[in-house]
């Protein structure tokens, strides 16, 4: 090991170093240097696992599972905050309960209205009509004059030259050392 490496692990971690023969415990100091984080491999790992980034802002409104004896439902709360990592303080009626992320999830709704709401604000300020929905108007029904060929085909099927036989069914009698087909 490098002596300027030795020197900065005992001034770091000096309750790694034994005082006996004047010698360090390198697996009490390996254990306490933290690994570097392999993102490559967490990237991987989520895409292949499908895991999803579960955060939510304060004021969020998400819908919350509640449990309330044996019955389970979703109703649609704020967050106030985050408690801890996975941890979210939920406003619910006049209460704060705390719920994990896995109870809550992301409404997709009110960011719909938002942003109608920015396109009609983009209409208004370059001074746009802002469009009417489209009526769909039904066309009159052209008939198509094609070769009556293909309708002649259709009632004249095929039939086919397969050769069906009858299963050949095997008889087993126990006493016999090999087994026949059975003759029907």
């Amino acid at each position: 090991m490098n002596s300027s490496v030795a020197k900065d692990l005992q001034l770091r971690y000096p309750q790694v170093f034994s005082a006996d023969l004047g010698r360090y415990n390198l697996e009490k100091a390996s254990l306490q240097l933290k690994p570097a984080k392999n993102t490559r491999m967490e990237q991987q790992f989520n895409r292949q696992y499908g895991a999803r980034n579960r955060t939510f802002k304060r004021g969020d409104s998400v819908p919350l599972r509640t449990y309330q004896g044996r019955r389970v439902s979703w109703s649609k709360e704020k967050v106030l905050k985050r408690v801890g990592r996975v941890l979210y303080q939920v406003l619910v009626g006049g209460d704060t309960w705390i719920r994990h992320a896995n109870q809550l999830r992301r409404s997709f709704a009110d960011q719909n209205q938002d942003q109608s709401n920015d396109l009609q604000a983009l209409f208004e300020m370059f001074d746009l009509e802002s469009p009417s929905p489209q009526r769909t108007v039904a066309l009159p029904q052209q008939e198509f004059t094609g070769p009556v060929e293909s309708s002649q085909r259709d009632e004249q099927t095929r039939l086919s030259t397969r050769m069906r036989r009858r299963p050949r069914r095997l008889s087993i009698e126990p006493k016999r050392r090999i087994y026949e087909d059975a003759e029907i």
